[in-house]
């Protein structure tokens, strides 16, 4: 076949897009036609008028989509859904080798260009379900940036840079959506999504509302994979800087190691479920998850920035010019911080916010003092002292304590 120069071809929202291109090597028209094939192949069966279905749509064989046509057919409210996704997933298993229980560093591949983007698409839609997870800059998801979007299979993890493919992660993340994601926790990530990129993916299935509803009461992943996988997952790297690039080799295995968990923790709640069905503090809970899980992603849909920081209105009594400072030093964390400075955030916490905003520091020096980190203070202190350079310097409230109080910075914004 003939390759389309300087363009790429994904398949995305019913129909194939040309993406203009950051680069000129094309991607193959074949790749794209097997990635449409696989993305059809999805989207035969009847799986979006039930979540739990179209989340358990875990491949392609012809008696795994038998399986959905019969429960369908005989009405899913008389079939216990754990028990579908149970059976799914065993026959994905014996279809496709799986994932033994203790390997969970797959082969993995960093993708950051168009080029690898177009191997990596194929596989995704064949696989008929992925396992997805994020990681951005530490300024919360209501102003975050993405800085990596890792996907895995059964047998093979990826690590896709959006820094580096930034005008392709829109339609890249739409050509995912036509495959059903599974997922921890998307309460904060689909904001992500939803924010950055308006893609909302209509099959999800959150395995940490899977864990709550059996009872779990600290059902996040780290827990989870312990006590459902028997192996540690070293959070260290979690709160690290994810805008510097490279990355580090400590990050690249935390990162595909959080993604490569999913399925298996699906496959073994799955079973716990189907086990205790029958209980009666479990069974309604259980019951109740698919309309849990569309409340969730109807307020996903619904999200709209907020149109200011929280802080801002912390500090309205203080009068305007307290309010015009508090959304000048939001705007510098926030844009440090996106720019992969941690400090920013670590420092710039909304206590010491406050702090600075009801008793302004009268000198330079006054507010030098209250900056601990020498490496933040020599890079930042200018354009800190700018905001409180004009104005006036009156203090609000009871006098301020120590230093060493202000400087126990622990907050996060």
């Amino acid at each position: 076949m003939k390759a389309v120069p300087a363009a790429h071809l994904i398949a995305a929202g019913g129909m194939t897009r040309k993406i203009a291109s950051p680069r000129s090597t094309p991607m193959a028209v074949a790749q794209t036609s097997a990635a449409l094939a696989a993305r059809k192949t999805v989207q035969s069966a009847p799986l979006r008028t039930v979540a739990v279905i179209a989340a358990s749509w875990v491949l392609s064989p012809t008696s795994a989509r038998n399986t959905v046509k019969k429960v369908v057919q005989n009405s899913v409210l008389f079939i216990p859904w754990v028990s579908l996704i149970l059976r799914l997933s065993r026959t994905w298993m014996r279809h496709t080798g799986g994932m033994a229980p203790d390997q969970f560093d797959l082969p993995t591949t960093y993708v950051d260009s168009p080029e690898t983007l177009a191997e990596a698409l194929p596989h995704w839609f064949r696989a008929g379900l992925l396992a997805v997870d994020i990681e951005c800059s530490l300024t919360g998801v209501h102003h975050c940036v993405l800085a990596l979007l890792q996907v895995a299979t059964h047998d093979q993890a990826w690590l896709v840079d959006p820094l580096a493919l930034q005008s392709l992660m829109k339609p890249t993340l739409e050509a995912m959506a036509q495959v059903p994601w599974i997922v921890h926790d998307f309460s904060g990530d689909g904001i992500v999504f939803k924010r950055l990129y308006d893609v909302v993916p209509p099959s999800v299935f959150d395995t940490m509302l899977l864990s709550r509803a059996l009872g779990y009461p600290q059902p996040g992943l780290k827990t989870m994979a312990r006590l459902k996988l028997g192996i540690d997952i070293p959070k260290e790297e979690q709160d690290s800087n994810w805008m510097l690039r490279p990355l580090r080799e400590s990050q690249l295995s935390y990162a595909s190691r959080d993604a490569a968990l999913l399925l298996p923790l699906l496959r073994t709640l799955a079973e716990e479920a189907e086990t205790r069905r029958e209980e009666p503090g479990i069974g309604p809970r259980l019951t109740a998850l698919p309309g849990e899980l569309r409340h969730l992603m109807k307020r996903v849909r619904a999200y709209r920035t907020p149109d200011h920081d929280p802080i801002v209105d912390k500090v309205r009594h203080l009068g305007s010019l307290a309010v015009e400072r508090a959304r000048r030093l939001c705007t510098l964390r926030r844009a440090w911080g996106n720019e992969g400075d941690v400090a920013a955030v670590m420092e710039l916490g909304n206590r010491w916010l406050l702090a600075r905003l009801s008793h302004p520091p009268a000198s330079r020096e006054a507010l030098e003092r209250t900056i601990p980190n020498p490496r933040f203070r020599r890079k930042r202190l200018e354009a800190l002292w700018e905001v409180f350079r004009e104005g006036g310097h009156q203090t609000h409230g009871e006098p301020e304590g120590s230093d060493e109080l202000l400087w126990n910075n622990s907050g996060r914004p």
